[in-house]
């Protein structure tokens, strides 16, 4: 039986200023700011390195990447609709918010990549802001310790993407 998508509410880039928005993780990876981007652009690049998803699929890639959308299929049958708000490859700042999702409960969904290169080497700070409601927050809530080890060894999986 096929899980129902509801609604999530847009966000935008003070959202991730307005203090503890979620988890926050840091990796410094082999490569240049414009190589990272491309990757974050790409069709299956997500599916290397970020072992929780399944299937990604763009529905619309415009030439700038804002308003870009995409499903996501995850493992445990969940899905995301994602809209991106922010690609600012200069400013090293990307960003999207989910516009539906079947995770019950969860009312805002949203990711931000914040990235600087130096040299050869590009630093990159990944957020991820998830506001549930019922048991669902409760567990989210309980779970955000083991999240940030999960989210921390996805990046180190990115990072082994560009080698």
């Amino acid at each position: 039986m096929a899980k129902t998508m509801q609604a999530c509410e847009p966000v935008d880039i003070e959202f991730f200023q307005s203090g503890d928005v979620g988890i926050s993780v840091t990796q410094v990876l082999p490569c240049s700011k414009e190589q990272l981007a491309e990757s974050l652009a790409g069709d299956d690049s997500w599916l290397e390195w970020a072992k929780g998803l399944k299937r990604i699929v763009w529905h619309e890639k415009t030439t700038d990447m804002v308003g870009s959308t995409r499903r996501v299929e995850m493992v445990g049958g969940d899905a995301v609709e994602e809209t991106f708000f922010k690609w600012d490859v200069d400013a090293g700042d990307i960003a999207f918010y989910v516009t539906e999702t079947t995770m019950k409960g969860v009312h805002i969904f949203a990711e931000r990549y914040q990235f600087n290169q130096v040299g050869d080497t590009t630093t990159l700070t990944w957020t991820v802001a998830i506001q549930a409601s019922g048991f669902n927050g409760i567990v989210l809530n309980l779970l955000k310790p083991v999240l940030k080890m999960v989210f921390k060894g996805w990046l180190k999986n990115l990072a082994k993407t560009f080698n």
